[in-house]
């Protein structure tokens, strides 16, 4: 069983390998809340993301310096890209160092990093760090289906009409990058885009980290259909820290004195299904602070409504009082990821238990 922490919002997400078919309980809250303990070193690196154990060596096998097909991203020395998460923004840091990594991007509570694979183990149990997770903090919304943006929100009319995005400057944050980019360059895209790359080790520098996957390219291309004549700035950011940069790149652009490469409109066509409570109250420094922010340097943020309408589970009704149930199946060897997240808003704070059962 994992028991939730006594807070008024909880998000879990786990991946668990199983063999038989399993369900998913939410029990009752109790009756107390009390604050959550410190966080303490963990003899089963309880604070390392599941997504991250493979490249710790903590699924039978030891540490790989080379990357794999399920690994998170690496840069050339083999370093695991994280992000790391604390109550102190520099003792996190010092954490980091301390296990052999190198600091990127430092926000109040999180720290942008690359850890070698085989630290991150002993980073995760260092009493200074809460998380260790992926950098890839969001995900790409990517459909199925070929857009026709078009012709499907009848643009025609106001294309022919002049309506062409002439003079607005579009910026594209995207999670996974801009692969192809140069090669639609006057075709699919503009002649010529701004480009930033908070995802590498030099924002100017546009290597493979800026070139991982093609979505932001394509959402370029989707964007350049719409409004032929805007300017298009392709930013790739994959974490808070990294997104925290790119608002500030932006805001700067804004305030150069130069107003033809002013940023009207911010898209982003990624999420994370559990991060904030879903208000925009989260701190200057979450990706609804940066939102907030903008929007009040008079910059829209456009952000996709994802592609998981049909995706998302439904509970049977409760088995007993406060309880609520859903279940799966797996084959052997199957994995499954499991992304819980449950908010009371208002009224007390809530502590639900969340257990994954044999069935």
């Amino acid at each position: 069983m994992i028991a939730g922490e006594m807070v008024r919002r909880v998000g879990l997400l786990v991946a668990i390998p199983l063999l038989v078919a399993s369900s998913l309980t939410i029990g009752a809250p109790r009756a107390a809340a009390q604050a959550a303990p410190p966080a303490t070193p963990h003899r089963d690196h309880g604070k390392l993301a599941t997504g991250l154990r493979g490249d710790a060596g903590l699924d039978g096998q030891s540490p790989s310096p080379q990357p794999n097909s399920s690994a998170a991203p690496r840069n050339a020395n083999g370093d695991v890209h994280v992000l790391v998460s604390g109550h102190d923004t520099q003792q996190v840091q010092d954490a980091v160092q301390a296990n052999d990594g190198s600091v990127d991007i430092a926000i109040p509570g999180k720290v942008d990093a690359h850890v070698p694979p085989d630290r991150l183990a002993a980073l995760s149990d260092d009493p200074r760090v809460t998380f260790v997770q992926d950098s890839q903090q969001y995900h790409n919304t990517a459909g199925t289906i070929t857009s026709e943006g078009v012709a499907n929100s009848n643009a025609a009319p106001w294309l022919t009409a002049g309506r062409n995005g002439a003079g607005v400057n579009v910026a594209i944050i995207d999670v996974g990058g801009f692969q192809g980019y140069d090669t639609e360059l006057g075709d699919e895209l503009p002649p010529t885009v701004t480009k930033k790359n908070f995802c590498g080790s030099n924002p100017d520098v546009f290597d493979s980290s800026f070139t991982g996957d093609p979505h932001g390219t394509e959402v370029g291309a989707i964007i350049h259909d719409m409004a032929p004549s805007a300017g298009l700035v392709l930013i790739c950011a994959t974490d808070d820290p990294q997104i925290f940069e790119a608002q500030q790149y932006i805001i700067g652009l804004n305030r150069d004195g130069d107003p033809s490469n002013d940023v009207s409109i911010v898209n982003a066509s990624w999420g994370n299904p559990i991060a904030g409570r879903g208000d925009g109250s989260g701190d200057p420094f979450t990706a609804e602070g940066i939102v907030r922010t903008l929007r009040q340097n008079n910059i829209l943020w456009v952000a996709s409504s994802g592609n998981e309408g049909l995706a998302h589970d439904t509970f049977s009704p409760p088995p007993g009082p406060n309880v609520y149930r859903n279940d799966f199946s797996l084959g052997a060897g199957q994995t499954v990821e499991v992304a819980v997240k449950w908010d009371s808003w208002t009224g007390p704070p809530q502590d639900f238990d969340v257990s994954i059962l044999d069935a």
